[in-house]
């Protein structure tokens, strides 16, 4: 089975308010399946995913920074 769509969502009133609510679709040849994914689920992805988006965020900070480094250089070298 192939993952076709994942949606997480903050619920905005109701009952669940505040809490995130998804939608897992997968399908193959056979047919395709949809699951509802609960507050308890979406922070459980969450979790998987929390160390990777850290990680990624470091390195686009550390890139930020050597490219403000290297046009700071630039432009003093050029005074």
């Amino acid at each position: 089975m192939y993952l076709n769509k994942l949606e997480i969502e903050r619920q905005r009133y109701g009952e669940q308010k505040g809490k995130y609510l998804g939608k897992a679709e997968f399908e193959n040849e056979i047919g395709a399946i949809s699951l509802n994914l609960t507050p308890e689920l979406c922070d459980k992805l969450f979790d998987i995913c929390a160390d990777g988006i850290v990680e990624i965020a470091g390195e686009a900070a550390n890139n930020l920074r050597m490219t403000v480094i290297d046009h700071q250089e630039k432009i003093e070298s050029e005074i």
